[in-house]
């Protein structure tokens, strides 16, 4: 099934909702260039546990409009807090990859008494490139974004992120997304993340954290998801071996243990 809000004087947040008899809701966030769908492997294994998995397309991403000139974090959270977190009585659980991983974590901040647990996946505190990991690579997509070259911006990524033969339609289709994306949206959330730290708020986080990380991900680097985890009290760090940028795609069965395994221990 899918839903939409239609938000007034604010964006159209899309969703999807797959299992709207299921009472435990966990929001998922997707990362940058993508959309709800990028959740798609996880919904099974969130339905054999009782969970409604509401997967929305950020503001300004998917089949989800952005109506204002400037996309900020702290807007776009606030506009999910209200319109998504808000409208269920119960806390909540919320997953966040990547880009849906720092908005996960300012959703805490904003909603502190409506969040029950929370998954981070791929995600950083605050983003350091390094330069013989991620700097070269993090560095033409910003010369590629900047200069208007979208179709080589989603070929670099798409390239980056499914290399391998065997993943050729997850490739393509992250390619295709790309290619349609906002490129005004998707610069602005660039400069965002560029910004972004959380380093002094996530010492006061008081809930189940879960960190998952792919070992071979060299997008986010691996010191700066381990910072993130070191950085929150009682979290638990998870590394999936071989594991990319889109470890829940590439490594979807180890993924979804690790979060079934998570979301079913008692707070």
């Amino acid at each position: 099934m899918q839903a939409k809000f239609a938000l007034k004087r604010k964006p159209s947040i899309f969703y999807l909702d797959p299992y709207p008899d299921n009472q435990r809701i966990i929001l998922l966030i997707h990362g940058l260039g993508s959309d709800s769908s990028s959740w798609q492997l996880q919904f099974p294994a969130l339905d054999a546990l009782g969970y409604r998995p509401i997967a929305i397309d950020l503001p300004g991403f998917g089949r989800s409009l952005y109506p204002l000139k400037i996309w900020r974090i702290r807007r776009v959270t606030n506009w999910i807090a209200q319109e998504i977190v808000d409208s269920f009585p119960e806390p909540i659980d919320v997953m966040g990859l990547s880009l849906g991983g720092v908005i996960a974590q300012k959703l805490v901040q904003a909603r502190p008494q409506k969040i029950k647990k929370l998954i981070l996946v791929s995600t950083f505190s605050r983003l350091h490139p390094r330069l013989r990991k991620n700097f070269p690579y993090l560095r033409s997509r910003i010369i590629q974004i900047f200069s208007g070259r979208l179709k080589e911006q989603a070929q670099n990524v798409a390239d980056h992120i499914f290399p391998q033969a065997d993943q050729k339609l997850w490739h393509d289709y992250l390619y295709d997304q790309i290619c349609h994306a906002n490129i005004r949206v998707y610069r602005q959330a660039m400069l965002e993340l560029a910004k972004f730290s959380s380093f002094r708020f996530l010492r006061t986080l008081k809930i189940p954290v879960l960190v998952i990380t792919g070992s071979a991900d060299n997008t986010v680097s691996l010191e700066d998801q381990t910072l993130l985890a070191r950085r929150i009290p009682g979290s638990t760090h998870i590394f999936i071996q071989g594991g990319r940028h889109a470890v829940n795609v590439d490594h979807a069965q180890e993924f979804n243990a690790a979060i079934s395994n998570f979301l079913s221990q008692k707070i």
